[in-house]
């Protein structure tokens, strides 16, 4: 990936989140009122081949969130971060024509980004820490931590078409 690309994807995902989140939490604390809500990704805590800075800048913001809702408990702000699954919004396509890109295996599975927008907004009215979606993503991190073998042996294999993960 050209250095461009990745300063391009750290400066959105990364700096651009900081910056916003910042920016917006001190006025959300003097009103003693307010959500601060990141979209992460179930890519953020299960690595996979083929987008390791893409997961690594969403394990970012997994841990930036954890850790912003763990110094704002027991006020009047939350923070939550909600990790979708792969949403069916023209990323796949976009990264398989760029540089060095190639179609993933996951591209398959995508759901519609209305069922994150939907996911979000019922966030906004009952807060939690994390969201997955679909919810049944939630054994990821658990996956990772039994199965991340499995991904080692067969991630590869999967980026060169010979296994068809779908």
């Amino acid at each position: 990936m050209p250095w461009d690309l990745v300063r391009q994807m750290v400066q959105v995902n990364v700096s651009s989140a900081v910056q916003l989140t910042l920016g917006l939490l001190s006025r959300m604390r003097e009103r003693g009122e307010g959500h601060v809500i990141h979209v992460g990704s179930t890519a953020g805590s299960i690595p996979s081949q083929g987008v390791a800075l893409y997961a690594a800048t969403k394990a970012f913001t997994d841990a930036f969130a954890t850790g912003l809702y763990r110094e704002l408990r027991g006020t009047c702000v939350h923070v939550s971060v909600v990790r979708p699954g792969p949403v069916s919004a023209g990323f796949f396509q976009t990264a398989s024509r760029l540089w060095g890109g190639r179609p993933l295996p996951t591209s398959r599975w995508g759901i519609p980004p209305q069922v994150v927008a939907e996911r979000i907004w019922k966030l906004l009215q009952h807060p939690r820490q994390v969201v997955y979606v679909p919810a049944s993503l939630r054994v990821v991190p658990w996956v990772e931590l039994t199965l991340d073998w499995v991904m080692d042996r067969l991630g590869p294999l999967g980026l060169e078409g010979k296994v068809d993960l779908g």
